[in-house]
């Protein structure tokens, strides 16, 4: 039977595109209700009126899938801030401080002044309302650490989430947004009430994860290895520093930080191992598959419900299910069965990068791993065990590769032997870390274990920042942009198919996207080849500006940095732009460019040359300079102030800007200036 003429499979795909269609576009719900119901009425009509003859049943297989288009953008539409009326989108005031109880629902990583919640608001200026705020309470004591459930009320003004200030910067707006978090506060005034008698299930597992860390700790586990268990087993990261995950990222084994399908897999094979002597009593299957299916959802519940791991319990609930009721299961029907319950919940998973790579890998493993794994035979347990892990890896970096090459624009070269090495040892690991968090939990875990176990997390650890110190292996600022993205999804998916089905069209579709990604290439590499532009960036208390020149770029960098490449801007605009070469050099007055056009740099000096006309003036370092007289002299078409100036000297500014009816630039306000240069 062909792949895609299983039903379930091709449905799946049209919800997919109808929940993306959903968050693209405003549609009234009513006009969704409407032709949802139409649909199935005809939908019922036709399969009365074909269900006893032969022919063909067209109309149905057209109107199916617009059926479920529709039920995608109705699932995105009805959680969509605007469509709800007692959002908080409609009672917030801009510029203006507004009372708001609300309570806790997620801590996140903090920074280095602030704690940071989501919560979900109940009431502003005691008006019912729902919605998701960030709030940032500075770390000034103990008593302003809060917990998942706690009660909040602050008076605050609700700010929204501003756009990156650089070019290819993470857009943090957009990451808040899609989890449906619309604004941000910093409440200077607010009271907390603890929530002892919570009955939240939500805030009931995060009191466990908390206890389970205190034990630990108390047990002898040190920071680091305290923030591995949490990640490995809890679903947890914020304890991960920076450093360890950037190793764990370069190895190529960031996944194994984040519980998804592979933790959930050897979870679900532990529970088979334990409940293995009920298969043996009456009914004993029925209460085996109950009892898995409630832990698995459990250990979701404990790791936060995050997209990865409740795709994956999902997925391995329908898997145990089928596997204990000794029913025959296509895993593919089973992967795609699980985003009905996921996405109709939360659809805006599905814009989320862990979720995209999360299914992209376990489709990549279940179409090429099986095939792969036939081409060789293995003899010895050692020999299986390596071939194994060998192609699930393989597959599961295909699956994800477009996406690692588009979102984070690098390779881990050394993933397979990374991996090679950990994914054999990781059962051991999860089910040593939940042995140990148990008789954790019950004051009984013995002091061998837990050096045991510290020793395995040291050994983990240790190794992975091996792995990551071989940078020649690590392939960093790749050039790839959104169509060169589409084009090697679509290569590997048609390579999947006809792996799979042998079918001609797979073949011809392959072969389709690798011109179309050739030419994706070639002509961006030709635009940027044939572009320039001068740009100043936004950095805090740095002057940092410069001039690309096809794949050339020119930093002229007034401030002394041992390696401005290491700029978290200019990390970012090199693969953007497919910078080859690069230099540093000494800023001078002003630039010309576009032959008649001029940038004038002011730096502490206050120093400018009164002769030059309707230039761009750029104002750094604060210089104490008569910007009324400056005005008067220059004429400037736009003035340019970046961050690294006083903020008392940048508002004088730009309110003798607009009294003089000078269009004013702030890089702390507006992001990075750019202008397109045709010639220099």
């Amino acid at each position: 039977m062909k792949l895609l003429n299983f039903v379930v499979i091709r449905l799946s795909l049209f919800f997919l595109l109808g929940i993306y269609l959903g968050l693209q576009f405003s549609i009234p719900i009513e006009t969704l209700l409407l032709s949802i119901g139409i649909g199935v009425v005809l939908l019922i009509l036709f399969h009365l009126i074909y269900r006893k003859s032969f022919k063909v049943n067209y109309g149905f297989s057209i109107l199916a899938p617009l059926v479920f288009i529709c039920i995608g953008m109705f699932s995105s539409s009805i959680q969509q801030p605007e469509n709800q009326e007692n959002h908080l989108i409609h009672f917030a005031k801009e510029n203006s401080e507004q009372w708001i109880s609300a309570e806790v629902v997620e801590i996140l990583k903090s920074s280095n002044y602030y704690h940071k919640y989501i919560v979900n608001v109940h009431n502003i200026d005691s008006l019912a309302t729902q919605g998701k705020v960030l709030v940032q309470i500075p770390k000034e004591a103990e008593e302003n650490e809060f917990a998942v459930g706690d009660n909040l009320i602050f008076q605050t003004e609700l700010r929204a989430f501003e756009d990156p200030k650089n070019p290819q910067d993470f857009n943090y707006k957009v990451f808040m947004e899609n989890r449906l978090v619309m604004y941000q506060a910093r409440p200077k005034v607010y009271a907390a009430q603890e929530n002892k008698n919570a009955s939240n299930l939500i805030a009931k597992a995060a009191d466990l994860r908390d206890q389970i860390q205190i034990d630990l700790a108390k047990a002898g586990f040190n920071e680091q290895q305290l923030g591995l268990i949490q990640a490995l087993l809890l679903g947890q990261k914020k304890q991960i520093d920076r450093e360890t995950y950037t190793n764990f990222s370069k190895a190529g084994v960031v996944h194994i930080l984040a519980v998804s399908g592979l933790h959930v897999g050897i979870v679900l094979l532990l529970l088979q191992w334990v409940f293995k002597p009920m298969d043996y009593i009456k009914n004993g299957r029925i209460f085996k598959t109950i009892i898995i299916v409630i832990l698995l959802w459990g250990f979701a519940l404990i790791a936060g419900f995050s997209p990865s791991v409740t795709r994956a319990v999902s997925m391995f609930s329908l898997f145990a299910i089928a596997i204990n009721m000794k029913r025959k299961t296509n895993t593919i029907n089973i992967l795609c069965l699980s985003l009905f319950p996921i996405l109709i919940v939360k659809p805006h998973f599905i814009l989320e990068v862990g979720f995209q790579l999360s299914y992209a890998a376990v489709f990549s493993i279940v179409m090429l791993q099986p095939k792969l794994y036939k081409l060789y035979l293995p003899k010895t347990f050692l020999d299986k065990t390596i071939w194994s892990v060998f192609t699930v890896t393989l597959t599961a970096q295909l699956g994800v590769l477009p996406f690692s090459l588009f979102y984070f624009h690098q390779f881990p070269g050394l993933f397979i032997v990374a991996n090679l090495v950990i994914i054999p040892f990781l059962g051991i690991l999860l089910g040593g870390g939940i042995l140990v968090i148990l008789l954790a939990l019950f004051h009984i875990l013995p002091e061998f274990l837990v050096r045991s176990y510290s020793f395995l997390l040291d050994l983990l650890q240790g190794f992975v920042e091996w792995i990551a110190t071989q940078e020649e292996f690590v392939y960093k600022d790749i050039f790839f942009n959104f169509n060169m993205f589409l084009c090697l999804i679509l290569i590997i998916w048609c390579l999947l198919f006809f792996v799979r089905n042998k079918h001609y069209l797979s073949a011809v579709g392959f072969f389709i996207a690798f011109i179309g990604l050739t030419w994706a290439y070639s002509f961006a590499i030709e635009k940027q080849r044939s572009s320039a532009e001068i740009i100043i960036f936004n950095e805090m208390r740095k002057s940092v500006f410069g001039l690309k020149k096809g794949n050339e770029f020119t930093l002229y960098f007034s401030d002394s940095l041992q390696n401005p490449t290491e700029l978290y801007s200019i990390k970012n605009y090199f693969p953007l732009y497919n910078i080859k070469d690069f230099s540093v050099e000494a800023p001078q007055p002003f630039y010309h460019f576009n032959q008649n056009e001029t940038l004038l740099l002011i730096d502490s000096t206050a120093i400018y040359p009164r002769k030059v006309k309707n230039a761009y003036v750029y104002l750094s370092h604060s210089p104490k300079l008569n910007l009324e007289r400056l005005i008067k002299d220059i004429q400037p078409k736009l003035i340019i102030a970046d961050a690294n100036n006083y903020a008392s000297f940048v508002q004088k500014w730009e309110k003798t800007c607009r009294a003089f009816k000078i269009p004013f630039h702030s890089t702390y306000r507006d992001g990075a200036w750019r202008v397109v240069v045709k010639s220099y």
